[in-house]
């Protein structure tokens, strides 16, 4: 039995760019003018602001490459992570790439199954090297006008200690030729050694397993019709112009997620970003642009039957692993190829829900076309996986758009933006040393303060005729609204990060003075998702305070005063 299951850890992601785009381009790139695109700087994220409070981030003018400096991320048993938003053209695919080394790396023996252990761009590769080395991250910006680009040291479970280096990045934009010519790299790993950690910390299973001759040539042969399938099922929509097949002979030793089914059966999925050296070794082989990888290896001895795993992505390119018994004789099938076929309308699929609403592959049966029908006969499986490619389910359920087919195959890359060796070069504040010695009066505001008609008492003053609001008060007061942001605080730049965020721990209000105090101008950098904005503030017994209409210009809340009350309302949801 075909057991096809999608994975829903996709690595991506691209906001694009864990670089698809904010991750759509995952991932974390005034692009469309050809200009540099430079947004804001680079700027250190706490990964879980309840049990962290800064990010160990520096400039290092010790640790170079090419004569350039590096900046340095430290990883203290948290994932760490710097990042930088640029503008992007829509539909675009982009190349960021950086040059990573990683020092004092420690990890125990808990692999941590939510991304990768050292340096990485987001998730998607992992070095732990003490040689720089670069790393490369290929998106397509999709609908997105915006990347967010993340460098990363560390890992989610905290199972993993060190310090990364970064340099030299580059962001590159592909020129956009049209293509339908699809091409194809698709490698039989003939060889499986693989060890897995049993559920619950019983003995490991290990598994080592071969191919034979035959199982490789029946394998050869079912790839090799595929050009003729998506032809016949797409009415010409795809064209598949490439099946390159690569037998390797290192074996696989190693897996990404791993679901436990029993204590001898599994569903795994091989993480492409831990075999990218061989994915890389036989691209540059096969001497093409690749837009759909098909690996296959000998696992079915610890799944269910044999599966086929599609829907993630390795450097923009679609991938799809499939698990292959020879009691399947694949060879005498009417449909051999059925299950590269399967896997690929799975990457497709994900690619074409970036921007439509597409109908699951899966959901045949809720679309007439009948599990047992399906199973009974492969013209019926053809029927439905051609009704999907071309957009014509008998009950009007939406398939793929014709759109999802074009690829771009020739186009070569220019330079957008390398800027890192500035990276800890922000706009400070024009003061002299006798404007930040300068004392000022601040008298606590008789202005009474609502938000969302709800009354509250803020801690404020009133200075030179303005009233200033403690920032952290009004962060904690929007916590439960539309217009959260969080606060923290970024040693390296002496600045204070905020960022717009669903949720964010309520912390409690101060209680509002009663006397005058002394205020001094705020010598504190601000940031507002990852821009620098310049407002004047003011510190107050160690806290910084800043006027409620700047606050609300960047956050996106509504001020209305009510001369007669008294009255500052904040108004969260604007229509």
């Amino acid at each position: 039995m075909l057991k096809t299951i999608k994975n829903i850890f996709l690595r991506m992601l691209i906001t694009t760019v864990f670089l698809t785009s904010s991750l759509s381009a995952a991932t974390f790139a005034q692009i469309a003018t050809g200009a540099e695109s430079e947004n804001g700087i680079w700027l250190p994220i706490i990964s879980i602001p309840e049990q962290q409070q800064e990010v160990f981030f520096s400039k290092d003018e010790n640790v170079t490459y090419n004569g350039n400096p590096s900046f340095s991320v430290k990883n203290d048993g948290r994932v760490n992570w710097v990042r930088k938003k640029f503008d992007v053209k829509k539909n675009t695919i982009y190349k960021a790439s950086v040059m990573a080394k990683y020092d004092d790396h420690y990890e125990n023996e808990i692999k941590c199954p939510y991304g990768s252990s050292g340096a990485g761009i987001w998730w998607f590769q992992e070095y732990t090297g003490s040689e720089w080395k670069k790393l490369e991250w290929i998106f397509n910006s999709n609908d997105d006008e915006e990347v967010i680009v993340s460098l990363s040291s560390g890992d989610l479970c905290g199972h993993s200690l060190g310090t990364a280096y970064y340099s030299d990045f580059k962001l590159e934009e592909k020129e956009m030729i049209l293509s339908t010519e699809w091409n194809f790299l698709c490698l039989i790993y003939k060889n499986a050694d693989i060890t897995l950690p049993l559920f619950k910390g019983q003995q490991n299973y290990h598994q080592k397993k071969s191919f034979d001759d035959k199982d490789v040539d029946d394998l050869s042969y079912a790839l090799k019709q595929m050009p003729n399938s998506f032809e016949e099922l797409s009415d010409g929509l795809m064209r598949v112009s490439e099946v390159d097949v690569f037998v390797v002979d290192k074996p696989l030793t190693s897996l990404g997620d791993v679901d436990y089914m029993s204590n001898s059966s599994f569903l795994c999925s091989i993480d492409p970003y831990e075999i990218d050296d061989t994915l890389y070794e036989y691209m540059e082989k096969g001497g093409k642009e690749y837009n759909q990888i098909i690996v296959i290896a000998p696992l079915a001895e610890i799944t269910p039957d044999w599966y086929g795993l599609g829907g993630t992505f390795f450097d923009n390119i679609g991938f799809a692993q499939v698990s292959y018994t020879s009691a399947y004789d694949i060879k005498s099938q009417d449909f051999p190829d059925r299950v590269f076929v399967h896997e690929t309308l799975h990457c497709l699929e994900f690619s074409a829900n970036k921007t439509s609403d597409v109908v699951s592959l899966h959901s045949h049966n809720e679309c007439g076309y009948y599990e047992d029908e399906l199973k009974a006969s492969s013209s019926e499986i053809k029927k439905w996986f051609g009704d999907y490619m071309k957009n014509t389910i008998k009950n009007g359920a939406t398939g793929l758009p014709k759109e999802v087919y074009t690829v771009y195959n020739s186009g070569i890359y220019s330079l957008v933006s390398d800027n890192m060796c500035g990276i800890m070069d922000v706009e400070t504040l024009p003061l002299s040393e006798e404007e930040k010695e300068k004392e000022f009066k601040a008298t606590p505001t008789s202005s009474k303060v609502s938000l969302n008609g709800e009354h509250l008492e803020f801690d404020s003053f009133n200075i030179d005729g303005y009233n200033y609001f403690k920032l952290r008060d009004i962060s904690s007061a929007l916590c439960d609204t539309s217009k959260c942001f969080s606060i923290s605080w970024i040693p390296s730049y002496d600045a204070i990060s905020m960022k717009a965020t669903e949720s964010y721990e309520n912390l409690y209000l101060s209680p509002k003075s009663t006397e005058d105090k002394t205020a001094l101008r705020t010598t504190a950098l601000l940031f507002f998702n990852y821009e620098q904005v310049n407002f004047e503030g003011y510190n107050i017994d160690g806290y910084n305070y800043f006027k409620l209409r700047d606050i609300a210009e960047v956050a996106g809340l509504g001020i209305e005063w009510n001369e007669e009350t008294n009255t500052i309302s904040i108004i969260t949801d604007l229509f």
